[in-house]
C-alpha cells in the first residue's frame, strides 16, 4: 500500500492537468481509509473532500470506486456538475488518475 500511495502522489504532483484541478469530491481506491487520507494530505487536498468506504464496507476490491460514487450520490455528496478526482492503485502496482465533471 505504501508503494502504491507513494507512486500515486508522485504522479499527481508531476501532472499539471491533475495538480491544478480543483475537485469538489475525491475518490481514492485503497484498502485503507487512512491510506487514502494520507495520500490526499500529501497531495495538498482537503481530506473532507474524500469519500471513504473501507470502514463502512470493508475491502470491496475493484468495486471500491463505483461503490463510493453511488454511495456519495445517494447521500447527496456527489451532485450534478461536480468536479471529480479519482486516484487508483492496485496490486501489481498499476496506478491511474482520472478527473471529470459529473453529469447524471
Amino acid at each position: 500500500m505504501e508503494f502504491g500511495r507513494a507512486r500515486l502522489v508522485e504522479h499527481y504532483l508531476e501532472s499539471e492537468p491533475f495538480n491544478t484541478f480543483d475537485p469538489e469530491i475525491v475518490f481514492f481506491h485503497a484498502a485503507s481509509d487512512g491510506m487514502s487520507r494520507k495520500g490526499m494530505r500529501e497531495c495538498g487536498i482537503d481530506v473532507e473532500k474524500g469519500v471513504y468506504t473501507h470502514e463502512r464496507f470493508a475491502n470491496t476490491v475493484s468495486t471500491t470506486l463505483p461503490l463510493a460514487m453511488s454511495t456519495a450520490a445517494a447521500e447527496g455528496r456527489l451532485k450534478e456538475g461536480d468536479r471529480v478526482l479519482c486516484f487508483v492503485a492496485s496490486a501489481g502496482i498499476s496506478t491511474a488518475l482520472c478527473r471529470f465533471r459529473f453529469l447524471s
